[in-house]
Order: C-alpha cells, then structure tokens, then sequence
C-alpha cells in the first residue's frame, strides 16, 4: 500500500484539517502583525523647527507669506541632501533672533494671514542684510528649538510625532525596536519551557 492510498484510507484534507491549520496559523499571523505594528507606530515622518509664536505654522507651506517666515525663522540644514525642488530646513534650530524676539512679545502675529509685526521684521533684518555677493553678512546664530512642525501627508499621527520623538531623542526610537525584540527572545524562551511543561 502506498502513502497516497494510505492518506485516501484515512482521509484526505477534511473540514478538521482546515480547522486546526486555522488554528495554527491564527498565532503566526497575529505575531506577524505585532511586529509590523512598529513601522505604522514608529513611523517619523518628515519635520521642522516650527516657527516661534506661530500657532498656524504647517510643515507644508501656506502661502507665500508663510514660506517668508519660515525662511526668516528656520535655518536651511547644510547636512542634508537638497533638491531643485525642495529645500530642506533644520530639524532642531532655529534663529536665536528670532527666538528672542518672540519671546519678549506676546501678540507678534498682526492678521489671519500670519504677517509679522515690525518689531520681529527688524529684528530678523537687522541680520539678514546682504553684502555685496548676495549673502549676509555675518552669521546668524541659532538656538535649539522647542517645538516642531511634522509632514502629514502620510500618517496623521505616530508615536515619535505625539511624544517629540526627535533631534537628540532619536535614539529612543532605536531603543524602543531594541527592547521589543529582547523581549521577545526572552518570551520565546519562556514560552518554549512552559510548552514543554
């Protein structure tokens, strides 16, 4: 007798069979799910400084008036790649004058549109005048900023946008993959004793 005859003799693959190959997969699958949870949760997308005492400020750009403020306000990032058609701003600075400026008044942002008062305008052209090949001329200092602006057109929100999981923090967000995956070599461990219990 063959083992194909054999299968025929005992049945082949029945409604049990489907049943406990369900039941036996359903763990795979949501351990599978689990752990490609981490990339929706951990996901970061691209972000910004937000710019000082602006409660409208969007990564996107608004307007015209609003790209002004956020190249008055954020630094451009010399170490990242840029494109013709993109410009990439600092992640974690932001213009100390401005900073300051903001800091010192509390209604700075005169209509709906966002348009600065005079006081931030001079404050900010005071360094920003150019010299002679187009440039400043001298360097504006930056600050750490405190609060960022993050691209939504992906994910509304993450974990590492609602906990500022950013700049110096990013580390974290390594920490966090690293901690879930000893915890599960320890939990297979565990779970493979008690198995054989």
């Amino acid at each position: 007798m063959k083992f194909d005859d054999l299968l025929v003799a005992v049945g082949e693959f029945g409604s049990y069979q489907r049943r406990v190959y369900f039941l036996l997969c359903l763990p795979a699958i949501l351990c599978g799910a689990q752990v490609l949870s981490a990339v929706f949760i951990m996901a970061m997308p691209s972000y910004r400084c937000k710019i000082p005492a602006y409660t409208n400020d969007t990564y996107k750009i608004q307007s015209s008036i609003h790209e002004d403020l956020v190249n008055m306000s954020i630094p451009l990032d010399s170490s990242s790649a840029q494109t013709a058609s993109s410009t990439a701003f600092s992640k974690c600075f932001v213009y100390s004058d401005v900073l300051r400026a903001t800091q010192k008044q509390s209604d700075l942002w005169t209509s709906a549109e966002g348009a600065l008062s005079s006081s931030l305008w001079r404050a900010a052209a005071m360094n920003m005048t150019s010299g002679s090949n187009g440039k400043p001329e001298r360097q504006r200092e930056t600050e750490e900023c405190h609060e960022w602006v993050y691209d939504k057109s992906e994910f509304d929100s993450t974990a590492m946008t609602e906990f500022d999981v950013v700049c110096e923090d990013t580390i974290l967000r390594s920490i966090c993959n690293s901690v879930v995956f000893v915890g599960a070599l320890f939990g297979s461990v565990a779970m493979g004793i008690i198995a054989d219990v």
